[in-house]
């Protein structure tokens, strides 16, 4: 066999999450992207890649790896910052045969911009693996992305913000974990800071969930083709941070909710809607629980899912625990809605 670079292109991989090619290859721009191939090869496996991830944020673009199924570590390995084309080498030294690849972006799009270019190996590409039958959307700030979730009191770094992308792992959020635990594929599409109607950032989920990435591209619409099964939305905290400022009132944000329940539900006409609330304070909680009795509840495929508080993570965010006991509250609740559609 000999070394080959395969250039990224439609039909040697699979992507999950929003995505696009562009002039820098196929760009994995929010929490959760995913790349993932197949080959048989022998020896070392490198990817051609693209990063911009200005260092001003602290900034590291952290990524989990997964060869023949099994997690590498350290995270460390696999962080990057900085502008500029590099190589990332995968593996070392495999022997000859057949193996499967995923590289799972952990952090939002604000990040940076990281872009795959090609695949160099020695062996062949083979058919890359298959979509799953369940597929799920999730909608969020940075309770959905991970923003605090790997900070504890007793190993963080007093110099490094408890918000830093280093305390930060969207691959272990209640969304991403309840997925896997379903055998689901999924897409997310959050950023912190993000309100429904008003927020920390100067704009909304309902002027950016129809593009790709607000973020690196404000005129590419996304374009819905894959339609999932549920879309699980986590949004509010930060709206409650700023309606008064903004002259808005938790009615106003209730009204936003349905609007973007809408919008979605325009998109996926098929798909279960979920607003799963309260892991950072419950003030809007009553709100949304109306928002999904106005949109016509279970029986027009509106959902309305309770779930447990927790601040104890990095800036208040949920801890990693508290992350996982909400994931399998998340399980649990999508499993039987599963299994009332067989």
């Amino acid at each position: 066999m000999e070394e080959s670079i395969f250039l990224v292109q439609p039909g040697i991989y699979k992507a999950q999450g929003r995505n696009s090619i562009t002039v820098n290859g196929l760009a994995l721009d929010c929490t959760g992207s995913t790349f993932e191939f197949a080959a048989f090869c022998k020896g070392d496996v490198t990817l051609g890649i693209y990063v911009d991830a200005p260092e001003a944020y602290e900034n590291r673009l952290y990524f989990s790896v997964y060869i023949d199924g099994q997690l590498l570590e350290p995270r460390e390995k696999y962080g990057f910052g900085g502008t500029r084309k590099t190589e990332f080498v995968l593996a070392r030294d495999l022997e000859e045969g057949y193996h499967t690849f995923s590289i799972i972006r952990q952090n939002e799009s604000e990040t940076g911009e990281f872009c795959i270019r090609y695949i160099m190996l020695t062996g062949r590409l083979q058919t890359p693996p298959r979509d799953r039958e369940r597929y799920i959307e999730f909608v969020g700030d940075s309770i959905t992305t991970g923003i605090g979730n790997l900070y504890t009191p007793e190993a963080r770094d007093p110099s490094i913000d408890p918000k830093s992308k280093v305390y930060q792992d969207g691959t272990q959020t209640y969304a991403i974990l309840a997925a896997r635990r379903l055998r689901a594929d999924c897409s997310v599409v959050a950023q912190q800071g993000i309100g429904i109607i008003c927020g920390w950032q100067p704009h909304t989920m309902l002027e950016t969930y129809e593009m790709t990435c607000y973020q690196r591209n404000r005129r590419a619409d996304w374009n819905f083709i894959r339609q999932p099964d549920f879309v699980v939305i986590n949004l509010g905290s930060n709206d409650m941070d700023k309606i008064e400022e903004n002259g808005k009132t938790p009615v106003d944000v209730q009204a936003g909710a349905v609007h973007l329940s809408r919008i979605i539900r325009g998109h996926y006409p098929s798909a279960g809607i979920v607003w799963a609330m309260g892991m950072i304070g419950q003030q809007l909680c009553p709100y949304l629980r109306a928002a999904v009795e106005e949109l016509g509840g279970a029986e027009n495929g509106y959902y309305y899912l309770q779930l447990e508080s927790d601040t104890a993570g990095g800036g208040g965010h949920p801890s990693l625990a508290g992350q996982r006991r909400n994931a399998e509250l998340l399980y649990e609740f999508l499993k039987k809605l599963y299994e009332e559609r067989a």
